[in-house]
């Protein structure tokens, strides 16, 4: 009896999960959409004038800083109620919470303040700013001790990773003629759509073998050299956007 009722209850909380990733998805891909919208009405037509060279750097650097994004992302994503479970206890209601508030801020920053941003600065330094807004969220998830404390490291997690989708779809579009377009976020999408076939299995055997704050330990190494390599590439050597 004691065995069917805790059955039951881990079926519940497994459904659960998913109904509350459904609700944080779609408010994803609506925040998505709405960015880019957002992004395109107040950026410049035309992308500045670079040199052959430069824009070959750029276009390779935007597709491998994505990949390498999605990696520490996903690190982070695929097992963030299993974390909260081990780490803080916290149920499938309260885990709801918490992922409702990074997809409000995700939303947020996609659709209202990337469009404004992307007139005053550069797109590359903007990519790099939010990667390294990414990195400190990550950081601050992986020592998170407290729930207060997870919750103030999820914000910069939230607004650098929202704001870096709509940047990076963005300065890929723009890298390459009219006709490329589909091409190269058809690639860009793929490389990461790998990773989320991966990473899952990857971050959950780390957790489970290692403790809940493993994979934030991956993620955030992995994003640190994300963001020295777009330092690099978008903005030492290719120039792009400048």
């Amino acid at each position: 009896m004691n065995s069917t009722n805790g059955e039951n209850s881990m079926d519940t909380k497994v459904n659960t999960y998913r109904t509350t990733a459904k609700v944080v998805g779609a408010l994803y891909i609506l925040g998505f959409v709405v960015g880019i919208a957002g992004s395109a009405l107040g950026t410049p037509g035309q992308l500045d004038m670079v040199s052959a060279m430069s824009m070959i750097i750029a276009i390779g650097a935007l597709l491998w800083v994505r990949f390498g994004f999605a990696i520490a992302f996903n690190s982070f994503q695929t097992v963030f109620p299993l974390y909260v479970l081990h780490k803080f206890g916290l149920g499938a209601q309260q885990t709801g919470y918490i992922l409702a508030y990074m997809g409000i801020i995700l939303v947020a920053m996609q659709g209202g303040a990337i469009g404004p941003l992307s007139m005053y600065f550069k797109e590359a330094n903007l990519i790099v700013t939010f990667l390294a807004f990414a990195l400190v969220g990550m950081i601050g998830w992986t020592f998170a001790s407290t729930i207060p404390f997870l919750l103030v490291a999820m914000f910069p997690m939230a607004v650098g990773a929202g704001s870096f989708n709509a940047l990076i779809n963005s300065a890929i579009s723009k890298a390459v003629t009219r006709d490329e377009v589909g091409g190269m976020l058809g690639l860009g999408a793929g490389l990461e759509s790998a990773t989320r076939v991966v990473m899952p299995a990857l971050a959950s055997y780390l957790l489970g073998a290692y403790g809940p704050s493993t994979p934030g330990y991956m993620g955030s190494l992995v994003l640190a050299i994300v963001v020295v390599y777009a330092y690099l590439n978008l903005i030492v050597k290719s120039n792009f956007g400048g």
